[in-house]
C-alpha cells in the first residue's frame, strides 16, 4: 500500500502574514512595549490592541500584517524577543481556517482557537482575498 499525500500548495497562495501578540492584564505591557519595539524595527501593519476576545482569539490581542520580504528578519527576531507572550503567526492564504490551524506556529505558549468563527474558504464564502495589510510603520531602528 502506498501512502496517498495531500497536493502541494503553492507559495503563491500567500497573500501576507499576520502574527497575533497575546497577553492579559499581567502582560500587558510587555504587549505594549513589544507592538512599539516591531514598529520601530519593521515595516509592517502595526493593529489596534483588542483588550476582549474577538473573532477566534480567545484572550486580547493585536495583530501584525506584514510581507515576506520582512519574514526572514521579524521572524527570528520574535524568536529571541517575544518577552514570553504567546505569538501564532500564520500566513493569509484563501484558507482561513487552515492558515489558523495546521500552516501556522507557535512562540511561547498556544491559546486555544475557536476555529469554527473563521472560513474554511473566503472565495467560498465570498470574499475574493484576505484583508488588505497597510504598511503604517516607519523603522528608525536597525533589528
Amino acid at each position: 500500500m502506498s501512502e496517498q499525500f495531500p497536493a502541494l500548495r503553492a507559495l503563491t497562495e500567500i497573500f501576507h502574514y499576520h502574527i497575533h501578540v497575546y497577553y492579559d492584564e499581567t502582560s500587558r505591557a510587555r504587549a505594549v512595549k513589544l507592538h512599539a519595539l516591531i514598529g520601530e524595527r519593521f515595516a509592517v501593519q502595526l493593529g489596534r490592541f483588542f483588550d476582549q476576545p474577538v473573532g477566534p482569539h480567545t484572550m486580547a490581542q493585536y495583530e501584525i500584517g506584514f510581507f515576506a520580504d520582512q519574514f526572514a528578519q521579524l521572524v527570528p527576531w520574535l524568536m529571541l524577543n517575544h518577552f514570553d507572550l504567546p505569538i501564532l503567526l500564520h500566513p493569509n492564504t484563501d484558507q482561513e481556517r487552515e492558515d489558523h490551524r495546521g500552516s501556522s506556529f507557535w512562540l511561547g505558549q498556544p491559546v486555544p482557537l475557536l476555529l469554527e468563527r473563521l472560513d474554511v474558504s473566503l472565495i467560498a464564502a465570498g470574499h475574493a482575498e484576505p484583508r488588505a495589510v497597510t504598511i503604517n510603520s516607519t523603522p528608525t531602528v536597525q533589528a
